[in-house]
């Protein structure tokens, strides 16, 4: 009986190890660094919003119990880590989290610095039977968000440690974003704007707006001006014509406020509806991480090849201009020193004037050294500027037939990295050259291995629902063979540890079985 969740685990962690890491390695600041998959995870659900916009209630209603403190004022500074426990209720603080086994991923936590880590902690909580919160799941809480306007600056000085980075990390371990906003202040303004535009960017298939409170508001003609309000707003910071779906709803249960008297006026079923299809959206979360798993696995892929790609291209033109600069100035010089020698001894000049005419000369070629090499530096800057140009050209044979608006959705992903690794050396030419054929494994991979892992995805994703049942993994490939046909690294037992220190999962099954061609 094929173990499934251990070889899902066991491929995702080869794929990275050999197709991802070996290209981050060789990048500046290693760009893919915390979008790499670390296991054991477990699946998470992210509450996002403005203090006083529900969040907290949510929770408690989760777990049947006053979970987590609520208040109309702030009550809380930090991210929580909130899990259903079997046994009495445990708290853990920052440092502490860091080293969880359940979590290995919680260690990259560490880069936000010891301010953060003191402003996170965990609760491990004893809930009744009556809980709807299953056993596995865990729930972010974070603190809400300011109304000033936010940078990276103010942000960091108002709080400490860098709130947008945060929560693009968080973001990116969540398998869903609950993004919640009170009636009363629909507006997104201050630090629910920077999150929008720089934390959440390419996780949409993740997020879930969430109107909540409607039940306090005074009537139809309210609700729709605070729907249109907040539609409007997201249309400024959602580049798209379609506002995603808003989820109207009232909190109740556990720690929520009474309903008001003006019920009657308002669509309090439909309300009651919304919440549940939101309850449902968090509690199928479980059955859904293996798949997010294998979505941010692909996209992480994609952006890799994108990046190895375009900072190639960079380096390729400017290391061409850089040698045919410098050949050419080599041959002047050969040319006008030899020309320069032949006129002193045609004109019998002395030896002092020979002397002087050789510094000139050796002045003169130090100074267009100086000067070639600013033309190399002002050519850099040329092309880090009409970077979307060089994507056009090397992306131009899929646009022929199509808009191409996946891949230039992604560019925009992709471009600050290119840019951070361009500003990060003093020319592109002193970067790590990425082959080719290390661009085309990850070609192959999407779209032979990611399939694959689907499969095991969906068997999981029916244990989580249904009895455990036994499952075979497909066998694409003749035993022993990779997908080009070359022989396979040797195995023992279906299985061995690989050259980047991870057992290579069942071979039969992925096709990218070795890093060597």
């Amino acid at each position: 009986k094929l173990d499934i969740k251990g070889e899902f685990m066991l491929a995702v962690t080869w794929i990275q190890d050999t197709l991802i890491r070996p290209i981050d390695q060789r990048l500046p600041g290693s760009p893919f660094k915390t979008d790499l998959h670390s296991f054991p995870s477990i699946p998470t659900v992210l509450c996002l919003g403005n203090h006083s916009s529900g969040k907290s209630t949510l929770i408690n209603q989760l777990f049947g119990v006053s979970a987590q403190e609520t208040g109309v004022a702030p009550v809380d500074d930090g991210f929580t880590v909130l899990e259903r426990h079997h046994k009495a209720s445990e708290f853990e603080d920052g440092p502490t989290l860091l080293s969880c086994p359940d979590n290995r991923a919680f260690a990259e936590l560490r880069q936000f610095g010891n301010i953060f880590t003191g402003h996170l902690r965990r609760k491990r909580l004893f809930a009744p039977d009556t809980a709807i919160l299953p056993f596995g799941l865990q729930v972010v809480d974070s603190p809400g968000m300011l109304d000033t306007p936010a940078s990276e600056d103010t942000s960091t000085r108002a709080r400490g440690y860098n709130f947008i980075d945060v929560v693009r990390w968080w973001g990116k371990q969540a398998d869903l974003i609950v993004f919640m906003f009170d009636p009363h202040k629909p507006g997104t303004s201050g630090e629910t704007l920077s999150v929008l535009t720089q934390a959440l960017p390419g996780l949409d298939h993740k997020l879930l707006i969430v109107l909540n409170k409607a039940d306090q508001l005074d009537g139809s003609t309210d609700l729709a001006r605070v729907y249109a309000t907040l539609g409007w707003s997201l249309s400024k910071v959602i580049p798209r014509k379609d506002i995603p779906t808003i989820y109207a709803m009232h909190n109740k249960g556990f720690g929520a406020d009474a309903p008001g008297t003006r019920l009657s006026q308002l669509p309090f079923k439909d309300f009651e509806k919304k919440r549940e299809e939101v309850l449902e959206e968090i509690l199928s979360v479980k059955a859904r991480h293996w798949d997010n798993t294998i979505t941010a696995l692909d996209e992480t892929l994609r952006q890799a090849a994108m990046v190895a790609t375009m900072s190639g291209v960079v380096r390729w033109r400017v290391l061409l201009t850089r040698i045919f600069g410098i050949l050419t100035l080599g041959i002047l010089w050969i040319v006008v020193i030899a020309v320069l020698q032949d006129y002193c001894r045609v004109q019998q000049f002395s030896v002092g004037s020979i002397i002087i005419v050789d510094v000139v000369a050796a002045i003169s070629c130090a100074g267009t050294v100086t000067l070639l090499r600013w033309y190399f530096k002002q050519h850099q800057q040329f092309l880090k500027g009409k970077l979307d140009d060089l994507f056009e050209e090397t992306y131009a044979t899929f646009f022929i037939h199509a808009d191409g608006e996946d891949l230039r959705t992604r560019w925009t992903l992709v471009r600050p990295k290119v840019v951070n690794i361009l500003r990060s050396v003093d020319s592109a030419a002193q970067l790590q050259s990425i082959a080719e054929w290390e661009v085309t494994r990850i070609d192959e991979c999407l779209n032979q291995d990611i399939p694959y892992l689907r499969q095991l995805a969906r068997v999981l994703r029916s244990r989580e629902q249904k009895p455990e049942r036994s499952a075979l993994a497909p066998k694409r490939k003749t035993s022993g063979q990779m997908a080009s046909g070359a022989p396979m690294s040797p195995s023992s037992g279906g299985a061995h540890v690989g050259p980047y220190g991870v057992s290579e999962p069942e071979a039969e099954n992925l096709a990218i079985a070795s890093p060597e061609r």
